[in-house]
């Protein structure tokens, strides 16, 4: 009988949302940030409560492309990457960005989503000259990030 009722237990847990959920488009995909803008101050922009962690970040050419992890699972999750208008005087120069994690309603899922998001930062280069070199400093991301801008066939 207590067999019974720690198999009939766990199998309620386990299909009350303890499983991690992957959903389609994260399996070896790449999704892209909806919206990339320049921004005067990046202390203004309005965040969402929904913890963001940035797992890895690295530049591929004119694209910044970001393992993160959130949880959700029931809503669509969006992105967008803003970054500062002011760049520092430094050589080379650097400018402050941003993850913006978006949801049009609170996701109370509790699944343990990670996802890559691919993200063209051509408008981010400090001058669209093939070689101009800048270092996004990305919140949230301890590395550095030296984007050179080229031109891709």
């Amino acid at each position: 009988m207590k067999l019974i009722v720690t198999v009939s237990l766990f199998a309620c847990l386990m299909a009350c949302g303890l499983r991690k959920i992957t959903p389609e488009n994260s399996e070896g995909k790449t999704v892209k940030a909806k919206q990339l803008e320049l921004v005067g101050e990046l202390s203004q922009i309005p965040k969402d409560n929904n913890m963001t962690t940035i797992t890895a970040a690295k530049i591929e050419g004119n694209f910044l492309v970001l393992d993160v992890r959130y949880s959700g699972g029931c809503q669509e999750h969006t992105f967008r990457l803003v970054g500062n208008t002011m760049i520092s005087k430094s050589l080379p120069p650097r400018r402050g960005i941003d993850l913006i994690h978006e949801t049009p309603s609170p996701d109370n899922c509790k699944a343990m989503i990670m996802r890559q998001i691919k993200i063209e930062i051509s408008q981010f280069a400090y001058k669209q000259e093939v070689g101009s070199e800048i270092f996004l400093d990305l919140a949230g991301w301890k590395g550095e990030l030296k984007y050179a801008y080229t031109i891709e066939k």
